[in-house]
């Protein structure tokens, strides 16, 4: 497996270097044959950089995956933008996957709709099951309890269905439709 940057021109870099909080994505996730996962940050920054979680290595921007379906062996591509941000859901989200306003607090994980790719929903519950269970999602410290699932109940892993909204922002799940984002510890800078 193997886990590379894709730049915002698109072209791919192996990762350089790897904090020890973020190894468990490389390490976790168990499926058959290659694949690789693509993010968009995932190391800490040098010396003088960023001194928020991702410039202190502690957080990852998971962007997509490709390589060998576990199952059948077929191509499996997949990213956050394409196959979950980007879905429109009729009923649920509008045209070009955003969710309507006056949803704050009132989302859902939109892959559940049964008009939705069963594959991409399989895979980015279970992805988020994953990283729900391994980063932290409910407090700074050590998450107690069973790990969320995405819609209302999520707190820091960041995604198309948070119920946090901050359009224009940051911190909501509009800034967070192509990517999600998980962090070990406190979203600012941890001493």
């Amino acid at each position: 497996m193997a886990a590379r940057n894709m730049t915002r021109e698109g072209a791919l870099a192996e990762i350089q270097a790897l904090s020890d909080s973020s190894v468990v994505l490389l390490e976790g996730p168990t499926v058959a044959g290659r694949i690789d996962l693509y993010h968009a940050g995932i190391a800490g920054d040098a010396p003088g950089g960023r001194s928020d979680c991702h410039g202190q290595g502690r957080a990852v921007d998971f962007v997509g995956v490709w390589g060998a379906h576990p199952v059948d062996g077929s191509e499996l591509y997949l990213t956050v933008f394409d196959d979950w941000g980007n879905v429109a859901i009729e009923g649920l989200t509008l045209r070009g996957g955003d969710w309507p306003s006056g949803t704050a607090g009132n989302t859902s994980f939109r892959l559940d709709d049964p008009s939705a790719d069963p594959v991409a929903a399989a895979f980015f519950g279970e992805f988020y099951a994953f990283a729900a269970g391994e980063w932290q999602d409910r407090t700074s410290g050590e998450d107690e309890g069973s790990p969320t699932t995405p819609g209302s109940e999520s707190g820091f892993i960041m995604h198309p269905d948070h119920p946090d909204t901050d359009p224009g922002g940051p911190h909501g799940r509009e800034a967070h439709k192509g990517h999600l984002h998980m962090q070990i510890g406190v979203t600012g800078t941890e001493a």
